[in-house]
């Protein structure tokens, strides 16, 4: 069961090797431990390593590699954002990884001729963001449209929530540029809305899984927005009315949406989201869109009929708001049942079935009934509205017993969905999870045709091999999961299960702020905690590149604030980073950081640099940026002292911030101690965002920022100017400190515009984490990425309220400006503060 497969994996070849990089160059070549492990798993239950990860910017790379792969009939797999949850981008047989992220434009936008042109590694929601200007979308809506790519839909023919009314991606695949096993580019397909010409290639690929060829470039068939959208909750006191209501709907209307959720289900997103649903044994949640007049009557006939069938309750929504948390929520599904159950974890497997619709009832009654019988939660929700089910399991992936119940469970569920006329996937694939399932649904005769199709145009079977109909074992294999393994006894030891609970959605690595600019999978959120658990679970070892993966983290607690599962990756990777300390490999600046925290309490050992103590009556930690900064502690001093408010300044000493997140844990513990001695107070206020949020969380004191002070004592001024606002993270999304930043501005009498990303969905500035003693050349492309979106909102000055923040985004705006990319202004607020109050 368990292991990487490396039995599975070749030795490449030095000249393979030289030749990989001449074509993508050195830096989007990687061999190292960190992108190997990263690479050899999807969102499915298996893992293997591949050989080399490469990644590609045109369709003349790809054209070389395959080249390449051919003649040395190396295996070669390619991978979008890695959300499968069937295991097609796991490398099987290792080989070469492809990933086609860099490939991201979305080319032509023609809405006079309906439709569109992009590269494989388009985002499928970046892509409707892109169309919705022009009035059309792209329909086919899966649940990982937040982090998945327009490629990846295509090999798996994804479609999601709308297929009812809509279709699947291949309704939308009008043409695509392939390279097919040879290396040859071809195009096939059309940039019409018919086509009757030959055979339809184009339609081949879709659905192929990466098996016949890699796809470059795609010509979509985009339609138009609809007026007007709906949204009904209807709750039923059993799952067969749910299910029987499915089948009256349909039988009069098509809904842009249906989708069932049992108990367990609502029990879950619930849990996870805080949604407040109805807990009864199962929920039908509709949506229609369309001409307003006809919303209203579709709504009004999907009511009549869910009260007829015998629901408890239905409640329907027009506010936009109000249905976008609704159906995020659903698409939240799968992490949600991560989290239900103690112990266990939401494991794909028993997924994406199809059956009639009329066979709803039938097959919801038998999945529970065997769920029952083996003594395992199945869940059960899905796009009923086009009869595709999906069911999880919920069990515990560490014990060979529960691996061994659940593989007679699911083969007992497909037996009761093929009696039924059922398909074995509706829209996930087969790739490995569920190939054997595929093949005993289809038979041998349309196997070996399928094979036949693989086999004249890939002979020497090196585009994705042992998928789908070549797959020979079992589906429990090869597993992710250390199923009766021993961890190792390190500190990541205590995060063991909730890093079984990461269901590798995806939902963390597009917000990841060290992953958007760099697009590769070790420097992202999910990476890092793949890293962290390989190293638990010994399948890898420490070495320089998982340190760095480990060390690029900014600790912005974006992946947190995203996860449907609330995995806290932050803290995972605090307790990895504890370990490279242990084991000796912290990084030189690491180390004189802590010794200038030791010898002088400060992080830069300035025997100098001391409290400005002083009687007041409200105690006032200032911290070590602001102390460096005696400057701009003076004006916060001025401010508070023009307020009203009389700051009592004591001797202080490092938070302890930079050891705990730098992995000094013991020293750290040691610091604690004299911390707390010279801080005895329970309620203070900060000057700094970190010192805020790490005085709750590490001594559990009553800190208040200095903004949530100055808000209650400032008067209406009229400063006047327009202006952005920067959330700090560890102000917003750790503190919970978002309105009064907003609230003062508007008492200072500025325009405030918001960027594209704000609040608690602030993108990081790139300075936090250590990761300006980490990695400063980064840090400074993400600080210029966040000016950039500043310089998009019209504002000519940034406003923060976080000394490093300002730091690294005055160093980013002066060298974006002195390369005449435009000027930004950035100012602390302490600076507005002072001018508007003097």
């Amino acid at each position: 069961m368990n292991g990487l497969g490396k039995e599975g994996r070749m030795s490449m070849k030095p000249k393979l090797v030289e030749k990989l990089k001449k074509v993508v160059g050195e830096d989007d070549f990687r061999m190292d431990t960190a992108e190997l492990y990263s690479y050899a798993t999807d969102a499915s239950i298996h893992r293997n390593m591949p050989d080399c990860v490469v990644r590609v910017e045109s369709v003349q790379e790809v054209s070389e590699l395959v080249k390449l792969a051919n003649e040395y009939k190396v295996p070669i797999v390619g991978r979008g954002a890695g959300t499968a949850l069937c295991g097609h981008s796991v490398p099987i047989k290792g080989g070469i990884v492809v990933s086609f992220l860099k490939m991201n434009a979305v080319l032509e936008i023609r809405p006079e001729d309906r439709y569109c042109v992009v590269q494989p590694g388009v985002i499928c929601d970046d892509l409707n963001k892109e169309l919705k200007p022009y009035g059309f979308f792209f329909p086919p809506d899966p649940g990982s449209s937040h982090s998945c790519t327009v490629g990846g839909m295509v090999i798996a023919n994804a479609s999601g929530q709308r297929a009812i009314k809509y279709g699947a991606t291949r309704d939308y695949v009008l043409g695509l540029e392939v390279v097919y096993p040879n290396g040859e580019i071809a195009w096939i397909g059309t940039k019409t809305l018919k086509d009757a010409s030959g055979l339809q290639l184009a339609r081949l690929f879709v659905g192929s899984e990466g098996t016949l060829g890699l796809i470059t470039e795609i010509t979509l068939r985009m339609v138009l927005i609809p007026e007007k959208t709906a949204s009904a909750v209807a709750a039923f006191n059993t799952l067969e009315d749910a299910s029987r209501c499915v089948s009256e709907i349909i039988k009069v209307l098509t809904p842009g949406q249906m989708e069932l959720m049992d108990d367990i289900c609502i029990k879950a997103v619930n849990k996870a989201q805080n949604m407040g649903l109805p807990e009864v044994e199962a929920m039908l949640l509709i949506g229609v869109d369309g001409h307003p007049q006809a919303v209203a009557d579709e709504i009004r006939k999907v009511t009549e009929i869910c009260e007829k069938v015998g629901a408890s309750d239905v409640k329907f929504t027009e506010n936009p708001k109000e249905e976008e948390k609704l159906w995020k929520a659903r698409k939240a599904m799968i992490p949600s049942l991560s989290t239900f159950k103690e112990g266990s974890v939401c494991v794909m497997l028993a997924d994406d079935m199809a059956v009639p619709m009329s066979k709803i009832p039938a097959a919801t009654k038998a999945f529970h009934q065997i769920a029952e019988k083996y003594g395992i939660l199945i869940p059960t929700y899905g796009h009923v509205g086009d009869g595709n089910l999906h069911t999880k399991v919920i069990m515990d992936p560490k014990r060979k017993d529960h691996w061994v119940a659940v593989e007679k469970a699911v083969e007992e569920v497909y037996d009761v969905v093929f009696a039924l006329g059922g398909s074995t996937t509706g829209e996930h694939g087969s790739a490995i999870t569920k190939a054997p399932l595929m093949h005993k649904e289809r038979g041998s005769v349309n196997i070996d045709a399928m094979k036949s199709i693989k086999r004249a145009l890939d002979p020497n079977n090196i585009m994705n091999p042992q998928k789908m109909m070549d797959w020979e074992n079992g589906f429990i294999t090869h597993l992710r999961y250390k199923v009766d393994g021993r961890p190792r006894d390190i500190n990541l030891k205590e995060w063991d299960h909730e890093m079984d609970v990461c269901t590798y959605c995806g939902y963390c690595k597009v917000v990841c702020p060290t992953y958007e600019p760099l697009l590769w999978d070790s420097q992202s959120a999910r990476g890092r905690l793949l890293l962290s658990y390989g190293l638990l679970q010994g399948e890898i070892d420490l070495d320089e590149s998982v340190a760095r993966a480990l060390y690029t983290c900014t600790m912005c607690k974006d992946c947190y604030r995203r996860c449907p599962s609330k995995v806290k990756v932050h803290d995972i990777v605090k307790s990895a980073r504890a370990d490279l300390v242990d084991r000796g490999l912290s990084y030189a600046l690491h180390q004189s950081v802590m010794a200038n925290i030791k010898k002088t309490g400060n992080i830069f050992g300035d025997e100098e640099v001391v409290a400005p103590v002083r009687k007041g009556t409200i105690p006032l930690f200032i911290g070590c940026q602001y102390l460096s900064r005696p400057n701009q502690t003076k004006l916060w001093m001025r401010i508070l002292e023009k307020l009203g408010v009389e700051p009592l300044v004591q001797p202080e000493i490092c938070c302890g911030y930079p050891m705990a997140v730098l992995g000094f844990k013991k020293d750290f513990e040691e610091h604690k101690k004299k911390f707390e001695e010279m801080i005895p107070q329970k309620e203070v206020v900060t000057l700094c965002p970190t010192c805020t949020y790490y005085l709750r969380e590490a001594y559990g004191k009553d800190a208040k920022h200095v903004l949530q002070v100055v808000v209650e004592k400032l008067p209406q001024l009229k400063l006047g100017g327009k202006v952005t606002y920067h959330d700090p993270c560890d102000l917003s999304r750790a503190a919970k400190v978002i309105d009064e930043p907003r609230q003062i501005l508007k008492k200072l009498g500025v325009e405030l515009v918001e960027m594209a990303r704000t609040k608690d969905q602030s993108m990081c500035c790139g300075g936090g984490g250590g990761l300006l003693m980490s990695d400063a050349e980064l840090s400074d492309v993400i600080a210029k990425r966040r000016i950039e979106q500043a310089l998009r909102t019209g504002a000519d000055t940034l406003v923060t309220a976080c000394a490093t923040c300002e730091q690294v985004l005055k160093k980013a705006a002066a060298e974006l400006g002195e390369s005449g990319n435009g000027k930004m202004t950035v100012r602390n607020m302490s600076d507005l503060l002072w001018k508007a109050l003097k």
